[in-house]
């Protein structure tokens, strides 16, 4: 399975989120999601990577979204950030539904989830 590589991050203009792919300019210190061949200003600590997954509504899951999901001991719903390190994309939540890895992570892949905001907006 191939993954599409991408980002988004909100620019630095206001005018909402861009999409494309990531450029940091040392120099410069400033973060770019470069969108078509144009460059755009982006807040640093906005930019997020594409998970290659997709929530119950086709909407593209990113890190430092926030997912809803349910189990049968939460079944109200629970709403956990994604996060993403060298191994992938995981969401920290503790179930007994669920198994532990060797590093105390629990790994949850459900394609139940559903986004409900994320860590840059309210």
């Amino acid at each position: 399975m191939k993954r599409e590589i991408k980002f988004r991050g909100l620019r630095t203009d206001g005018k909402g989120w861009v999409y494309g792919y990531y450029f940091y300019d040392n120099q410069a210190i400033q973060s770019y999601i470069i969108d078509d061949e144009t460059n755009v200003d982006v807040f640093s600590e906005s930019v997020g990577q594409f998970t290659g997954l997709h929530d119950k509504n086709g909407t593209e899951i990113y890190e430092g979204d926030f997912v809803m999901f349910y189990t049968m001991r939460y079944r109200d719903g629970v709403s956990c950030k994604v996060e993403w390190d060298n191994r992938g994309m995981w969401i920290p939540f503790r179930d007994d539904d669920y198994i532990q890895d060797e590093f105390g992570y629990w790994f949850i892949f459900d394609l139940g989830f559903e986004i409900k905001g994320n860590i840059h907006q309210k």
